[in-house]
């Protein structure tokens, strides 16, 4: 018998905050790994339809969105972080 594997795709991103390798599938968008750099602390949140992963120190965030629509997509934010004025 022939089994039939779902296509996938793993991606390696690199931001300013960390890297981290997602793996892409018609049925699910999964963390292979996520390392974050100095001073930096990452987050993994599923999504609606994927996933994103925000790497965040008190200055700056990096942050990866990432969904299967017909196939991978993605989309990267880098923005400074909102000071707390608490």
């Amino acid at each position: 018998p022939t089994t039939t594997e779902e296509p996938s795709e793993t991606l390696t991103f690199q931001l300013i905050g960390g890297s981290t390798a997602i793996r892409f599938s018609p049925t699910a968008v999964t963390v292979v790994w996520a390392t974050a750099v100095p001073e930096f602390e990452v987050d993994i949140e599923p999504e609606e339809n994927g996933i994103e992963v925000e790497f965040h120190s008190d200055t700056w965030s990096s942050t990866v969105e990432a969904w299967w629509d017909g196939g991978p997509q993605h989309e990267i934010t880098e923005e400074p972080e909102e000071p707390d004025d608490s």
